[in-house]
């Protein structure tokens, strides 16, 4: 549950998570596949489960009867895991409400991977509708949930990785994953303390132009301890007309 707790600046929401599930356990490596008509390469964990993330519901998945894959469907999502050790690849389909996904699985020696299957264009086409959709008090919490459980909205574009955007030398803040629509983008990043002592950090104080809420999951961390916070960004200002 996120719940909104004050404002401030630029109508910058504060955001608290009750935890629902245990980051730790979510993987750590990540892929990102463009959609494409043709078969694509994807590198799944020979050893354990990997985790796909698609823009859609899927409705079926296609492959070979003699694939010793175990493929559990859940809306958006497909955990994947080999019932046995097997080294070659499997050309699989994911049917989708309006598209399919031709992959060729192929198993690797990596642990704990997530996939994010990117859309095609018209697909990321309808975040514009999916954001109109939605209050922006609401929109905030929203956007926060999607990526603390690792889920796709509509028509947004998924990006992995990226460098230290800490605005203080205590403290480290390294960008994991970011989910980008037509107005607004979310952050996931790494907050962690490189101090010697124990810091204290509240959500103002990593406020910076064009950030519209924030949400740090545990605010007290000891020297060398790490959690997450949440950036949502505004990307444009929308128009209404009358």
């Amino acid at each position: 549950m996120l719940t909104a707790l004050a404002q401030f600046k630029e109508r910058i929401f504060i955001l608290t998570i009750v935890l629902i599930i245990s980051i730790s356990a979510q993987a750590e490596a990540a892929q990102v596949v463009p959609y494409s008509p043709d078969l694509s390469l994807v590198k799944i964990s020979k050893d354990s489960a990997t985790m796909m993330k698609f823009p859609e519901h899927i409705r079926k998945v296609i492959i070979s009867e003699d694939a010793p894959l175990e493929i559990k469907m859940e809306d958006k999502a497909a955990f994947l895991k080999f019932e046995r050790p097997y080294s070659k690849t499997i050309n699989a389909y994911f049917v989708g409400e309006n598209e399919t996904y031709s992959l060729t699985l192929a198993p690797s020696n990596i642990k704990d991977s997530i996939i994010y299957i990117q859309g095609p264009e018209k697909i990321r086409e309808r975040s514009l509708e999916w954001e109109k959709g939605n209050l922006y008090e609401e929109m905030m919490a929203v956007l926060i949930k999607k990526i603390y459980n690792r889920e796709i909205p509509p028509g947004y574009k998924v990006q992995t990785g990226g460098k230290d955007e800490s605005p203080f030398n205590e403290v480290k803040m390294v960008r994991e994953l970011t989910l980008t629509g037509d107005f607004y983008s979310v952050s996931q990043y790494e907050l962690e303390n490189i101090g010697e002592t124990e810091g204290i950090y509240n959500e103002e104080e990593f406020y910076k132009n064009g950030v519209v809420a924030i949400s740090i999951v545990k605010h007290s961390l000891e020297s060398g301890e790490k959690t997450k916070i949440y950036v949502v960004k505004r990307r444009r200002v929308s128009v209404k007309s009358d």
